[in-house]
């Protein structure tokens, strides 16, 4: 462990990646369709539509964009 008492310290932020989205069978939250922030991202396959995060991995639905295309597509 490093002793940051007897040097000079502050707390800061720094920007993250992270997946944000609808649940479906997460292990922890019980409604389907609950929107969520994962926890950092740290690799993200889009040949498998999975990816890892901190906490745990996740197999990915259809992107964002695709769902905003079908639903504002005019038939």
């Amino acid at each position: 462990m490093y002793d940051l008492g007897t040097g000079f310290w502050s707390p800061t932020e720094i920007p993250i990646s992270c997946l944000i989205g609808a649940t479906s069978e997460h292990p922890l939250l019980p409604q389907d369709g609950r929107v969520i922030r994962t926890s950092n991202l740290w690799i993200i396959s889009e040949e498998y539509s999975c990816a890892r995060t901190l906490s745990r991995r996740y197999r990915r639905g259809r992107p964002c964009e695709a769902i905003n295309e079908d639903q504002t597509s005019v038939s």
